[in-house]
C-alpha cells in the first residue's frame, strides 16, 4: 500500500493501516522533531501529539490536493509550532552524540578518535547555530537538509511560496556557514 492509500485507510478508521503508517513515518517525524523540541521526554510527548492528529485528521487528506508525505509534514510542523508555542517556545538543546547533524559534516575515512571528536564538535557548532535560525528558517532548513524533503513539499507544509522556500533554505545555510566559519578562526 502506498503513502496515499494508507492515509486514506487511516482516515477510514483502519486500525491496521494506522500501526503501518506509524512505522513508516515514527522514525523521520521523530528525527524532524529532535531538531524542534528541548529533551527526549518532550520529542516522546511531540510525536504523539502528531501521530494522534494524523489519527483523527486523516479523513481530511485529499490525494488531488498534493502527496500524503507533505500532507503529513504538514501537519507535523503545525503541530509542532503549536506544542512550541504552548510550551514557552522552549528550543531543542541538541544532542552531541547520534546527531543527524553529523551527516551534514564532511566524514573522515581514518576513524580516528581525535577525528572523530573533531566531527562531533563540528556538529555541535552547527547545531547550536542552527539553533539560533528564526523558527520558519530553521524549519525550512532542517525540512530540507535533514529530512531530505523537496522544495515544492517544505512549501505546501510551511503554506509559502516555492521562491520563500529557497529563500529561507538559501539564508539559513549562509547564517550557518557565518556563525561556524567564525568559530573557526583564530
Amino acid at each position: 500500500m502506498d503513502d496515499e492509500q494508507l492515509l486514506g485507510a487511516t482516515g477510514r478508521g483502519d486500525r491496521p493501516a494506522f500501526r503501518e503508517l506509524y512505522r513508516r513515518f515514527a522514525p523521520p517525524l521523530l528525527g524532524f522533531v529532535r531538531r524542534l523540541a528541548p529533551s527526549r521526554n518532550d520529542h516522546e510527548e511531540m510525536l504523539q501529539e502528531i501521530m494522534l492528529r494524523l489519527w483523527t485528521k486523516a479523513a481530511l487528506f485529499d490525494p488531488a490536493r498534493g502527496r500524503a508525505r507533505a500532507w503529513i509534514y504538514t501537519v507535523a510542523g503545525r503541530a509542532a509550532l503549536n506544542w512550541l508555542s504552548d510550551h514557552g517556545g522552549k528550543r531543542a538543546e541538541l544532542p552531541v552524540g547520534d546527531d543527524p547533524v553529523l551527516e551534514m559534516i564532511p566524514s573522515s575515512p581514518d576513524g580516528h578518535p581525535e577525528t572523530v571528536c573533531l566531527r562531533r564538535e563540528a556538529a555541535r557548532s552547527m547545531g547550536e547555530a542552527l539553533e539560533r535560525l528564526p523558527e520558519e528558517m530553521r524549519l525550512a532548513v532542517v525540512l530540507r537538509h535533514l529530512q531530505g524533503l523537496g522544495i515544492e513539499e517544505i512549501a505546501q507544509i510551511l503554506d509559502c511560496p516555492e521562491g520563500t522556500v529557497k529563500s529561507r533554505i538559501f539564508n539559513g545555510l549562509q547564517r550557518l556557514r557565518g556563525v561556524v566559519g567564525k568559530e573557526e578562526t583564530p
